[in-house]
């Protein structure tokens, strides 16, 4: 994610620890603070600042070896490494790291094999000077069945947490994200959705509706048109459509099974599936990216977030994908 940087993150009061530890560690590899461990609820700037770490360092050391990785990948990578005897391969991969960076780390909880390889692999790039960056939703003994020597480790170094967003801070992001679109949002709507929002991620969610609904009617951006988004997202909320009938809904409009909706196969044509369901359950519905991410297989919020995203973008840029769009959303609401 290159567009995720330390000069785009917005900084307040509850991440400002945060923020300044990450720059010292990006300009400080494997000797400021070493492991890195971030953790805090969903949405409030653990993977940009993740990103960030890895950008910095890679705009300066592109030679560096920088590995970003989810914890759902890197048992992935484990569980492949097994299946196909090649854990030397893998081992070698990660151990080779100049910086090695690992998101939602409490996922690897009760994966035995998968916090053995993590084990070893922590001590080698700390022996030898490469620097470990960790996120997660809680603190290292806060997560369950994570062996003591691990957690051990991961508290070894920096552990920064990262509080939710106040009204300021909301403001401030939704006008990045807004502008990362390609919007200049006027303040206004900012400060509307940011009074709105329970969290950053339905402020995103939000910003999102709003947006698309500019598009599609190529109508501007004014508080007028947020407050109609925001009335018609709680009304949507009320009625009858439920999860079960978007999943249905993306299933029969491309012709494909639930179980290969939410299974691992990777397909383009299942992607764009399963990126539609992520968009569509994110801004007509306004589920989290937690809750999406599980509704969809159990995938983790940054794959949600990235898909998001991208659907996003086509539906600006490609009229089928604005196509599919608009005939699944008027199917479900009848």
């Amino acid at each position: 994610r290159a567009d995720f940087t330390f000069q785009n993150f917005a900084v307040s009061g509850s991440n400002q620890l945060a923020f300044v530890s990450a720059s010292r560690v990006a300009s400080n590899i494997g000797h400021s603070y070493n492991p890195f461990f971030i953790y805090g609820p969903v949405g409030v700037g653990k993977t940009h600042l993740m990103h960030a770490i890895a950008n910095d360092v890679y705009q300066r050391q592109p030679d560096k070896k920088i590995i970003y990785i989810t914890s759902e990948e890197f048992t992935n990578e484990v569980v492949e490494a097994i299946r196909n005897n090649e854990t030397g391969k893998m081992k070698r991969r990660f151990r080779s790291a100049y910086i090695l960076l690992i998101d939602d780390i409490q996922f690897i909880e009760g994966k035995e094999r998968v916090q053995e390889e993590l084990f070893h692999a922590f001590n080698i790039l700390i022996d030898q000077g490469s620097q470990i960056c960790l996120s997660s939703d809680r603190p290292p003994h806060e997560i369950k069945k994570l062996e003591k020597r691990l957690s051990s480790r991961f508290a070894g170094g920096l552990t920064v947490d990262i509080g939710p967003p106040d009204f300021e801070l909301k403001s401030a992001i939704i006008l990045i994200k807004a502008k990362k679109y390609g919007h200049e949002l006027p303040i206004e709507v900012a400060k509307y959705l940011a009074e709105m929002a329970e969290d950053t991620r339905s402020l995103e969610g939000l910003l999102l509706r709003v947006i698309t609904e500019a598009s599609t009617n190529n109508e501007p951006i004014t508080l007028e048109l947020a407050e109609s988004s925001f009335r018609t997202v709680r009304e949507e909320r009320k009625s009858t459509i439920h999860t079960e009938d978007v999943i249905k809904n993306i299933c029969e409009f491309y012709n494909i099974k639930p179980t290969q909706l939410k299974g691992p196969k990777r397909d383009a044509s299942l992607v764009k599936a399963r990126q539609v369901a992520m968009y569509l359950l994110k801004t007509e519905l306004g589920l989290t990216l937690v809750e999406i991410g599980n509704l969809l297989g159990g995938r983790d919020h940054t794959t949600i977030m990235y898909g998001v995203e991208k659907i996003q973008t086509l539906v600006k840029d490609k009229a089928k994908v604005s196509e599919d769009i608009l005939g699944i959303t008027r199917t479900l609401k009848g």
